[in-house]
């Protein structure tokens, strides 16, 4: 055969040839060996195909093939005969075969008997359904349809010899986005003809093949098989252990514990009192650091049933139930509401997005990403005890992601005082779940689980000591999803939600008793004729609230506007009461004693209120640029402190935060790393009776982010 190419058409029908081929020549040409199961193949293949993210445009399938096709041209420059000798004789035909359009046509699967040409993929929906007939002993087209393109495979074969490729009568297999499956009426059938329908029966029971429901519009039925397995049982037995465990640690050493909680007797008629007439339900008088990380304790309950492939809802009423047990087991104690309410709704905002994150990162390869998903242990754990059910192997990427590790400096001004620096460490990942988000198609749909999850630690230092700790995240489970982009990347993407988050900020403390808080009316002298000098601190659980979310995209460009409002409970340092204190600490009469409880001992308050928050993200090439604003106003509880009959002076705080930022950045060409320069600005106003207190923090952040 003379392979040398003589004419400029045989140039371009070999060019097209080898466009049409771009993407077959990736994966394995090889058949699958006679002993090997079909579910150790598709495993394998899921490893391959896991954490990238499927080809739904005509751009991205363009771009693959013409990388491909100039690897196949220099290969074939370099020997044509060679090139050509590599490709079994059987098999030539395929590879050049005519296609009418070689920018929409794939060939999917081995170039032998087994491929498929298939036109314009990146127009099939997510979970599209492919009914695939005839396995025979190469099911690479199935798992290249599942892995490339998202899409539901069933697969069906009567012979017994394939029959014996599944371990079991009905599985199925996640591979990358999609999922093979051989359906209980696959295998060992009776096909016969009955007019415009395809129908097989299976013990004498026909079934007729249907078009599949669009994207819009799942089938739960079908989408159901694709879960793994609650695990209830599992999650009450791991939640279950745990309180035993805290719990009997409590009551063995509870002698030691919060002494000036103690109120209340083992006795009937103590705990009738305490639970069924309320005289129990206070808010408690413990330090800021205690009550802001009861919290973490939600968290913890929320991941026993969340790991256990349980709903965010039913999760969080896990997280209720927890967080219930433990305060009516504490019967000494009064039934703290604020850590009914840190522990619950704040072990969601921030355990929803912890499960997201971890979930994520468990499902990618890496020695990185391996390592990072050790921050979920209870995960981790879970994980293992599931690794023999196939379905727990499985795991869609989602639309989007940003994951970074930043390091700078950080510059405060503030009016009056001298600037400081200070070194700068931030992490931060956000998730937008749906897999849709970002592609080509017209979708309409409501979604039930998480849609968006982030996190994010910002930490500054100064002298090696912490100066400034900021901590956040956000969870938007429940909402309404529109999407309309052609396959030119033009169009938008809208999200109308609920949300939830968890904020947390805290300043360096200066004084001792800001420190290290003492317990209260166990007799310390709190030395209050010293005015006080809290250092701003807040935690604050934004409840929920209606968020949306609304993305442009363009050729080469997108731009992302997400818009919040909260109603909101916590813990909220009193801006005012420093300067309440300079005018009023001549003791006995005139201090800030007598004040709600956590106010005059550790300067915060429980405070109802609300936020609205908004921001802005700009993605063009290689820049990127934000802008953020967000104003929450609180005002506090005044009643129910848990020493009520002594607070004689029971005066209405108030206070405000403003806080706005823009921050620019460069992505290094060919590197995972961003430059970046933020500036931000936070102002802080407070009421305290006759005193009102303000004050302006201006920060500029320069550095360097790794993003992986």
């Amino acid at each position: 055969m003379d392979h040398r190419i003589r004419s400029p058409k045989a140039i371009a029908t070999g060019a097209l040839s080898f466009a049409a081929v771009a993407v077959l020549l990736v994966v394995s040409t090889h058949s699958i060996g006679t002993g090997q199961l079909f579910a150790d193949f598709i495993h394998n293949k899921d490893a391959a195909y896991r954490g990238g993210k499927t080809l739904r445009t005509k751009i991205e399938i363009q771009n693959k093939r013409r990388a491909l096709q100039a690897s196949l041209l220099e290969e074939f420059s370099r020997d044509p005969e060679a090139f050509v000798g590599r490709i079994p004789k059987k098999e030539r035909n395929f590879v050049f075969d005519a296609v009418v359009d070689g920018q929409t046509t794939m060939r999917v699967g081995r170039p032998a008997d087994g491929g498929k040409w298939v036109r314009n993929p990146q127009l099939l929906e997510n979970h599209a359904a492919v009914y695939s007939f005839g396995v025979g002993e190469d099911i690479l087209f199935d798992t290249d349809m599942a892995g490339l393109f998202g899409c539901q495979v069933y697969l069906f074969d009567p012979n017994p010899a394939v029959v014996e490729k599944f371990p079991a009568p009905e599985s199925g297999y996640p591979c990358g986005a999609g999922h093979p499956e051989n359906p209980p009426f696959s295998l060992a059938l009776e096909a016969r003809c009955c007019g415009p329908e395809l129908s097989f029966g299976f013990g004498g029971t026909p079934w007729a093949l249907s078009p599949p429901p669009p994207a819009s519009s799942p089938d739960p039925a079908r989408d159901a098989n694709l879960q793994p397995r609650p695990r209830r049982v599992r999650a009450w037995l791991e939640l279950g252990g745990f309180l035993a465990y805290s719990v009997g640690d409590y009551w063995i050493g509870y002698k030691s514990h919060f002494p000036e909680d103690w109120q209340f007797k083992m006795t009937l008629d103590s705990q009738i009192s305490r639970i069924l007439f309320l005289e129990g339900w206070r808010f408690d008088s413990n330090n800021f650091k205690l009550n802001w990380t009861h919290s973490l304790a939600g968290v913890i309950y929320y991941q026993f049933s969340r790991t256990n492939h349980l709903s965010w809802a039913y999760s969080l009423m896990m997280s209720i139930v927890g967080s219930t047990f433990w305060e009516l087991s504490e019967w000494k104690e009064v039934i703290a509401l604020n850590d009914q309410i840190m522990t619950g709704f704040g072990g969601f905002a921030i355990g929803e997005p912890w499960y997201q994150v971890g979930h994520y990162l468990a499902h990618q390869s890496g020695l990185l990403f391996q390592a990072l998903s050790f921050m979920n242990p209870i995960l981790k754990l879970n994980h293992w005890l599931d690794r023999k059910d196939p379905r727990t192997r499985g795991y869609v990427p989602p639309g989007w992601k940003d994951f970074g590790l930043a390091a700078g400096v950080r510059r405060l001004s503030t009016a009056g005082l001298p600037a400081e620096t200070a070194v700068y460490f931030a992490v931060h990942a956000q998730l937008i779940r749906l897999p849709e988000y970002g592609k080509a198609g017209d979708i309409r749909e409501e979604f039930k689980d998480t849609y968006f999850s982030s996190m994010s630690l910002d930490y500054a230092a100064r002298n090696g000591t912490a100066d400034e700790t900021r901590f956040s995240a956000e969870v938007v489970p429940w909402g309404y999803f529109r999407q309309r982009i052609d396959e030119n990347l033009k169009g938008y993407s809208l999200i109308v939600g609920l949300g939830s988050s968890f904020e947390y900020f805290k300043k360096r403390p200066l004084d001792d008793y800001d420190i290290n808080p003492v317990p209260v009316y166990q007799g310390f002298d709190l030395h209050l004729e010293i005015p006080r000098n809290f250092t701003d601190k807040l935690a604050i659980v934004h409840l929920a609230g209606p968020v949306l979310d609304w993305t442009v995209f363009r050729r080469g460009w997108k731009i992302r506007t997400v818009g919040a409002a909260h109603f909101d409970f916590g813990l909220i340092n009193s801006y005012a009461l420093n300067e309440y204190s300079q005018l009023h600490h001549t003791p006995p009469s005139d201090t800030i004693e007598g004040m709600k409880t956590t106010v005059f001992y550790y300067g915060y308050y429980y405070g109802f209120g609300g936020t609205l928050s908004g921001s802005t993200d700009l993605e063009w090439g290689a820049l990127r640029a934000r802008a953020l604003a967000s104003f929450g106003a609180w005002g506090s509880a005044n009643s129910l402190d848990r020493f009520q009959y002594k607070v004689t002076n029971n005066a209405r705080l108030a206070d405000t935060r403003f806080r706005y930022l823009f921050s620019a950045g460069w992505k290094v060409p060919r590197a995972p790393f961003e430059l970046f320069v933020t500036y931000e600005g936070v102002q802080r106003w407070g009421r305290l009776l006759e005193v009102r207190s303000m004050r302006l923090e201006k920060r500029l952040f320069a550095g360097l982010e790794f993003q992986f």
